[in-house]
């Protein structure tokens, strides 16, 4: 956990300086939070990477932080960033006391993931109408820690919300060792696939080699430095 965090660490640092500078010109300064919430070894934890530059003076801050509560070193239960995040800090008691009680409610297997989801699709929209720098989309991703409550389940999910209305989810990269495994899968699946069904008709069920490696060396082997 900790090496995908310095290299999304150093990312950070490298590449979104110029991008802040020409969204938000004008101001004294640009601020970019990326929240980081993960399970490492059975243990919840969160950690944010926190980016300020001043344009003006030509410098900037910038740190990589683990939070958590002394000294039980537990870590909050909630954490917003982003341009939406003065509402919905100026509007917690509306919401917070809400999620929670439903986060509790899942656990004790009382209501769904999906009720949990429609709960913060909402939440997204009500700030996408007060700030318009929020789209009215969004994606809600969970994952449930083993040897918990939910270890009985698939571990997780996630779903997709468009103007409050649930759309078909997009596919998510699975990492593993700096390779995208789903990326690889999709390749290598339909030459298979087109193996098997020929198998069945009693033709020949032949691979094409060149034509798989010629699609897996076009799949990325490396972060793409050139953002849009």
């Amino acid at each position: 956990m900790e090496a995908s965090l310095a290299v999304l660490t150093t990312a950070v640092r490298d590449c979104l300086p110029p991008h802040l500078a020409a969204l938000d010109r004008g101001r004294n300064n640009q601020t970019h939070n990326v929240i980081v919430a993960a399970i490492v070894s059975g243990e919840p934890r969160l950690y944010s990477i926190d980016l300020t530059i001043f344009p003006s003076k030509g410098t900037g801050r910038f740190r990589c932080t683990r939070h958590e509560h002394h000294p039980t070193r537990m870590m909050p239960r909630i954490a917003v960033a982003g341009s939406g995040s003065p509402y919905l800090l100026r509007d917690k008691g509306r919401w917070e006391r809400r999620l929670v009680g439903l986060i509790g409610a899942y656990d004790r297997k009382k209501r769904s993931a999906s009720a949990v989801a429609e709960f913060l699709a909402r939440l997204n929209f009500r700030v996408h109408a007060q700030e318009k720098t929020v789209g009215p989309g969004c994606i809600i991703l969970w994952r449930n820690r083993a040897g918990g409550v939910h270890d009985d389940g698939d571990g997780g999910g996630h779903c997709m919300y468009i103007n409050r209305e649930r759309h078909p989810a997009p596919k998510l990269p699975h990492i593993s060792r700096g390779a995208d495994l789903r990326a690889f899968f999709e390749v290598i699946l339909p030459h298979h696939v087109k193996q098997l069904r020929a198998l069945k008709a009693g033709q020949p069920a032949e691979l094409d080699i060149n034509q798989l490696n010629a699609e897996l060396a076009a799949l990325l082997e490396h972060p793409d430095e050139e953002l849009p």
